[in-house]
């Protein structure tokens, strides 16, 4: 199966409502990137990357396009069902830029899953289940009333675990945390998300009320080796996201004992195929994973979805709903939420087909000569 063209198009997500947290200050919309790969088959494959704003991750919008823009004059003439030699001719054509490979690696699945007739979960290596469970985002708020009621209305529409995130300051975290755990009924349990903000000092300040809780503490400082100090100085459970780029700093990060649950951001790995290796390592090591893309739409959703169920059940712990934040839909099909859990159809591929008229125009387009 060639590939005949690869179409760039530019979406722009309006949120719900601001979003305020760590490095991101009053976000309003996020700036999508989706990938159209057209084979000879008269099959297209669909990707997506998302960064979320420009300050939050070392990738943005307009970076990422930029670098579709060398790469995509490469992979007209490539064959879509060897996806490890169209990954040689990306990295051949530019170094890095794992963001702008993940769109066009994640469009290789989903025409590989469309030929073959089988979903890209069943293709990663198995279908363990049919829904995750999703965390219960907690953002926008330093008021404790304002987060134990939302925390509420997320239980009563099925959601069983629950990610506040910080961006206040310690004395208002603090009293966050603690009403916070105060509400926590029978299974449940909080992802204390800092996203790198906190100083180490305050990252143990808060540990210590966490000590004991059901909870994790999740990406508390901006860089590695605060991180591990804080896992060396406290039996809280930390969960490590933002630096967690390629499968060598997670193999580093288990040597180190730094690190007991991941959240796999997949665009920011460079696709499924790194993606893959990570989980895989995780299970094997005892690693609870959360799988997520920073933002976007039903494409990026359904990457996520698929990685989660075709992981193994010891290591998944959930996926991420991305809608939550989106004022409107772009496409049909894919996983739906459903009582707090993400349920993905094991349709063809990714199983979504975007709105062309929500698409527009692609920004760019490279043909086979």
């Amino acid at each position: 199966m060639i590939i005949t063209a690869i179409s760039l198009y530019h979406v722009r997500y309006e949120m719900r409502r601001p979003v305020t947290f760590s490095s991101v200050k009053s976000l309003t919309a996020v700036d999508s990137t989706i990938v159209e790969l057209q084979s000879d088959r008269g099959l297209s494959g669909w990707g997506e990357v998302c960064p979320f704003g420009r300050t939050y991750l070392p990738a943005f919008a307009e970076g990422v396009r930029a670098a579709l823009q060398v790469i995509g004059p490469e992979i007209p003439g490539c064959d879509a069902t060897n996806i490890g030699a169209v990954l040689g001719v990306m990295d051949r054509a530019v170094a890095g830029q794992t963001y702008a490979k993940s769109a066009v690696e994640t469009a290789l699945w989903d025409l590989l899953g469309q030929q073959s007739g089988l979903s890209v979960s069943a293709l990663l290596g198995g279908v363990h289940a049919d829904r995750v469970p999703v965390p219960g985002g907690l953002i926008s708020s330093t008021v404790p009333g304002e987060l134990v009621a939302a925390m509420r209305d997320l239980r009563d529409r099925g959601y069983r675990h629950f990610s506040p995130k910080l961006s206040g300051t310690l004395s208002e975290n603090l009293a966050c945390v603690g009403a916070l755990l105060d509400a926590v009924e029978g299974d449940e349990y909080l992802l204390v998300d800092a996203n790198g903000a906190w100083t180490r000092d305050d990252a143990l300040r808060i540990a210590d009320v966490l000590s004991g809780a059901p909870a994790y503490i999740e990406q508390p400082c901006r860089t590695y080796q605060e991180c591990l100090e804080v896992a060396r100085r406290t039996a809280v459970p930390l969960v490590l996201d933002e630096i967690m780029t390629e499968p060598s700093v997670l193999y580093q990060a288990w040597a180190d004992g730094a690190i007991d649950g991941l959240k796999l951001k997949i665009s920011r790995v460079g696709g499924l195929t790194q993606a893959r290796k990570m989980t895989d390592f995780c299970a094997e090591s005892g690693i609870g994973v959360w799988v997520q893309e920073a933002a976007g739409g039903e494409i990026a959703q359904a990457a996520a979805g698929h990685l989660a169920v075709a992981m193994a059940p010891r290591a998944m712990r959930g996926a991420v709903d991305l809608q939550v934040y989106n004022t409107h839909s772009l496409a049909q099909g894919g996983p739906v939420m459903e009582n707090g859990h993400l349920v993905v159809p094991q349709t063809p591929g990714l199983g979504v087909v975007p709105d062309a008229d929500r698409l527009g125009d692609p920004v760019a387009k490279f043909r086979l000569d």
